[in-house]
């Protein structure tokens, strides 16, 4: 059976391609004959070479939408495969509906209910999700989208979250090692995503310059860019808490590790929102087989993560992260026996090959 990932943009940038790179691999491993429809792109390439290195790579160079779409369609009509997983569809992912192919369509957040998306790009997403039902499957990421695209009754749903890979997990000693000097009698707590306060930046913010008053060990690290940042900065300098907080700027994935072995725990805050609930946070994953302390909030897919046992807290309420985080002080849990290999990318492989055919029989 032949199976095609299609794909958009830079890895760095685009989450949905690490579903791609990562299950290549272990979908040969049971039997698929994987290809990938790609940006070509140094990150791209880089982590093809890094996860998926016997993956066969049909690369296309950065263009207007129509032209990716006519890529997509001649490189499809070339490869013939029995099987298309498009990696979100959008203008230039689209694929015409054809008998000749099963095609599923992955969700992994749903667009239309992110208020940053208005006028004419809500009325795209719109249509893309309706106009997803319409393949032969989808896969859903989150249980929500599960939920929310299962009012179709005749509609055949993957569930399917993201998951953590090993192969970006070996460390860069030299690297390792300054870090561990910089932060050496420090309990690192790492935030991982965007600046944003509609990510709970200023929550964590002022947590942990409350928690500094009685905790001198104490580090908060933010890796990442966004639109807040330098107000971040700013806080920082205006309250002097530059032995507290830092702001290493990106980081790439395979030098992640390094910060993800010298921390404490790990802090992923989610908001009580429709957008929270259906999307799937991929940073969950990269910190499971790591076995520290993930903080994080009782909603979607962390509650299907960690159930009754999570550490969870308010995003908007900084009092709350301060409480989770005085507790998991004073308890000195460093390390937690996570269900690691349910959440391997081999283990998505499987439950996946194990669907598709009692489905499509």
């Amino acid at each position: 059976m032949k199976l095609c990932f299609i794909t958009t943009g830079n890895v760095k940038y685009i989450a949905t391609m690490k579903r791609a790179i990562g299950m290549s691999t272990p979908l040969i491993n049971y039997g698929w004959d994987v290809s990938i429809i790609a940006l070509s792109c140094e990150e791209n390439k880089y982590r093809f070479s890094l996860e998926c290195p016997n993956v066969k790579v049909y690369f296309f160079n950065k263009s207007n939408p129509i032209k990716e779409v006519i890529f997509k369609h001649r490189t499809v009509n070339k490869i013939n495969p029995d099987v298309i997983w498009i990696c979100s569809l959008g203008v230039r992912n689209f694929l015409f509906r054809r008998n000749k192919y099963k095609i599923l369509i992955e969700h992994s957040e749903l667009g239309s209910s992110i208020p940053d998306n208005r006028g004419l790009k809500l009325k795209l997403i719109k249509f893309f999700e309706s106009y997803s039902t319409k393949y032969s499957g989808l896969v859903c990421a989150s249980k929500y989208l599960v939920n929310h695209f299962s009012k179709n009754d005749d509609l055949k749903i993957h569930y399917s979250p993201y998951a953590y890979s090993l192969n970006v997990m070996p460390s860069n000693r030299t690297k390792l090692n300054a870090l561990s000097k910089k932060f050496k009698g420090k309990k690192v707590f790492l935030y991982l995503g965007t600046m944003t306060k509609n990510y709970g930046l200023f929550s964590m913010l002022n947590a942990f310059r409350n928690l500094n008053e009685n905790h001198k060990n104490i580090a908060l690290v933010l890796i990442g860019r966004g639109r807040h940042l330098l107000e971040a900065r700013d806080f920082v300098d205006k309250h002097n808490l530059h032995n507290l907080i830092f702001f290493p700027g990106y980081i790439k994935e395979e030098e992640l590790n390094c910060y993800f072995e010298i921390s404490y725990a790990f802090l992923c805050p989610l908001n009580d929102t429709i957008q929270d609930w259906a999307r799937c946070p991929s940073k969950i994953y990269m910190y499971l087989p790591y076995n520290k302390p993930i903080i994080t909030s009782n909603i979607g897919e962390p509650r299907e993560v960690f159930g009754s046992d999570g550490l969870y807290f308010d995003s908007s309420n900084p009092d709350s992260l301060s409480k989770v985080v005085n507790e998991l002080l004073f308890k000195n849990e460093t390390n937690i026996d996570y269900d690691i290999n349910s959440h391997s990318w081999e283990s998505r492989a499987k439950s996946f090959n194990e669907w598709f055919f009692n489905e499509f029989k």
